[in-house]
């Protein structure tokens, strides 16, 4: 994927996060931000490489972290708390739908 790419969904995934800690815009909900989070987190993955469920899962609170860090300049210190604790439970119960290298 092309940095271009990837750099308009890691904005999305920030508009997201800061629209859903602070209830402010259309994208509110929590399935907003889990399915931007979920998507970014497929476009950064290298498809096809087989990693283990706590890697993976290291791999998301990276990525929830990274987030986190970004939305710094746009919440106070009470909702980055909340924020981190909504990034840390995505992070931490990935959707079953994703396909992590090859099934037997």
């Amino acid at each position: 994927m092309k940095t271009d790419e990837l750099k308009k969904k890691m904005d999305e995934l920030r508009k997201y996060a800061v629209e859903h800690i602070t209830r402010k815009g259309l994208h509110t909900g929590r399935k907003w931000l889990e399915d931007s989070f979920n998507e970014y987190y497929a476009a950064v993955c290298t498809p096809g490489i087989r990693i283990s469920n706590d890697n993976d899962i290291g791999h998301r609170k990276l990525l929830a972290q990274r987030v986190a860090i970004e939305c710094i300049r746009d919440l106070t210190s009470e909702q980055l708390k909340q924020l981190d604790a909504a990034l840390e439970d995505i992070a931490q119960h990935p959707r079953n739908e994703q396909v992590k290298g090859y099934k037997r």
